[in-house]
């Protein structure tokens, strides 16, 4: 060997001994964990005094964050965004910190704590508090990202003229935000060609809502171009598979619609897994399209007619005209559900209010049958809240249930986790004597489906074997599904069941089973208590309609939904080829 080749190999050693030694930026990071310290606390978000329990190395965080370390600030609002650790998402908690270090001068964290404030994510909408975050990290910060969310709060507020005129001095300095707001500006209230390069650079660059964008352009023939089912089938490819950020959920949609039109059994179910995922996520027209596939049996499809049902109504609920049409149609004629002329009356008329022109006469041939006491054309929530107070308070008890059962026979979760605890422990003037055994089927169907209470309680049946028989396997896979949707309680639940070792005593098992049934009728109790404020939460959050074809949802998908979607969207396109069972969009 020369003396050329040996210096090399000494080179080459050294730096391979260097790439072995321990780096400091590499080394596996501590993560907040319930293992570790907690502390509770409070964060103000400018909303409200926002309480939270800090965990372990979270702590520490904080703590510089409060004296002024503005990247510990932004590491908090990030945990609390995505979750870290042991840390669920909170975008309440998120906002606070999102907050502090806009207030200690970073205007990305500016642009971040207003997008939340505007996009109700943090159980409050508020355009106001939104603008006084953007207006900081737009004009004394020079962020430009806020300043494009300084256009969005305008919008809100009502100030068009100014909403543009951020909009586009934001994307001509360079926010893809900017660009975003001021393209669909642009298209969507007047289908201006202008919005076409501004959708062309944002899908270039693997921008989603610039693909979602040509994939209207050319599906409609908007913004100057001719219709091209072709070109509009590739963009919404593009956006689904191979682009992130806004506007995915739309161009997944799209796509999972497109693949459906197929004769080709393997695109067609993948179409429809596009579609259940963005149904999920709250896309409305994504819910009724995969209803139809259901409800008049596309070749090919594995939606069931129950399941079309159940998509219709999750599009009715969504404000969706022509689901509540085609849920109306199901019941006139008898499709997958008992026919009801009274209802498909009731659905048909909020299909007609909502902007559908061919749902008024089909209302009017129905007029005078009798719609039932409980109005079925309100939201599924309302319904079952309808229904809960009949039963606490007094009233046609019988039409109550009628109600609850005909939502199951929709296949709700709600109604299902519902109707199953009153049959499992019994209601008196109704199920006299308890059905443990129908109660039971419902509670599993619920969880099934990802209902989060249903889940934790079935998971604690089969844990214990209560009622059915022990399987600690099927136990830890109901209880994985409720924590995967953001559940704490089943998180540490999950945690305790993967801890605990084998049971090998009699008398300590017997006992533990006592107090399990004793547990999960308390449980159930409780359960039913705080699933009650939540559902009447969100029944008087979509009691209000606008009844005209351009009224949207008001869902709000939250942060654990995001990252599950996406997830999800990953897996179906082949970009990653694993996604958990506990997801809700697998």
């Amino acid at each position: 060997m020369n003396s050329l080749a040996k210096v090399l190999v000494r080179i080459a050693l050294l730096v391979a001994a260097l790439i072995l030694l321990p780096q400091p930026g590499l080394a596996t990071q501590k993560l907040p964990s319930t293992y570790d310290d907690h502390r509770d606390t409070a964060i103000y978000n400018g909303h409200q005094n926002m309480p939270f329990t800090n965990l372990g190395v979270g702590i520490k965080w904080e703590q510089a964050c409060r004296k002024g370390d503005t990247k510990m600030c932004v590491k908090m609002a990030e945990a609390f965004t995505d979750g870290s650790g042991d840390l669920q998402p909170d975008p309440r908690v998120a906002l606070g910190f999102w907050k502090m270090a806009c207030d200690q001068g970073d205007g990305a964290s500016c642009a971040k704590a207003a997008a939340i404030a505007l996009d109700g994510s943090a159980n409050f909408t508020d355009a106001d508090v939104a603008k006084g975050f953007a207006d900081r990290g737009c004009n004394q910060l020079k962020n430009q990202d806020a300043c494009a969310m300084l256009a969005q709060a305008a919008a809100a507020s009502g100030d068009t003229a100014q909403a543009t005129t951020l909009a586009a001095s934001s994307c001509d300095a360079g926010s893809d935000d900017g660009c975003r707001l001021k393209a669909q500006g642009l298209f969507y209230d007047g289908h201006d060609p202008a919005a076409m390069p501004l959708f062309d650079a944002a899908c270039t660059a693997k921008h989603a809502w610039g693909c979602a964008g040509l994939t209207d352009a050319y599906e409609n023939g908007w913004g100057g171009v001719k219709k091209d089912r072709a070109m509009a089938f590739n963009y919404a490819a593009e956006g689904c598979e191979k682009s992130s950020g806004a506007g995915r959920d739309r161009a997944c949609a799209a796509y999972g619609t497109y693949l459906t039109y197929s004769s080709d059994k393997a695109a067609i179910n993948k179409g429809e897994k596009y579609l259940d995922a963005s149904c999920r996520f709250g896309d409305a027209e994504a819910c009724h399209w995969l209803g139809m596939l259901g409800l008049r049996d596309k070749q090919g499809a594995t939606t069931t007619m129950t399941e079309g049902l159940y998509y219709e109504r999750r599009a009715c609920d969504l404000g969706n005209a022509a689901g509540c049409d085609e849920l109306g149609f199901a019941y006139e004629i008898n499709n997958g559900i008992e026919a009801d002329p009274g209802i498909a009356y009731a659905l048909y008329t909020k299909a007609c209010k909502l902007g559908l022109a061919e749902s008024c006469p089909k209302a009017e041939k129905l007029a005078g049958n009798p719609v039932p006491p409980i109005d079925p054309s309100l939201t599924a929530a309302q319904q079952l809240v309808a229904a809960q107070d009949v039963m606490n308070n007094g009233g046609d008890r019988q039409a109550a249930m009628m109600t609850v059962y005909r939502l199951t026979e929709e296949d709700n979760e709600d109604a299902e986790w519902l109707l199953g605890g009153w049959m499992y422990y019994g209601l008196p003037g109704v199920f006299d004597e308890p059905r443990t055994d129908d109660g039971f089927t419902l509670f599993e169907n619920a969880a099934r489906v990802g209902h989060v209470e249903a889940a934790i309680w079935v998971g604690m049946a089969y844990w214990y074997g209560d009622g059915v028989e022990e399987d600690h396997q099927k136990g830890e896979n109901y209880m994985a599904i409720a924590a995967e949707r953001g559940s704490a309680e089943a998180a540490a639940i999950l945690r305790s069941m993967q801890a605990e070792p084998i049971r090998e005593e009699n008398a300590r098992r017997q006992k533990e089973m006592d107090d399990a049934a004793q547990y999960q009728k308390s449980a159930w109790d409780q359960a039913m208590d705080a699933w009650d404020v939540a559902i009447r939460n969100y029944a008087n959050s979509s009691s209000s309609y606008n009844y005209s074809s351009t009224s949207t949802s008001s869902y709000v998908p939250d942060p654990v939904d995001k990252l599950n979607f996406n997830y999800a969207m990953d897996y179906y396109s082949g970009s990653t080829s694993v996604c958990l069972s506990s997801n809700p969009y697998c």
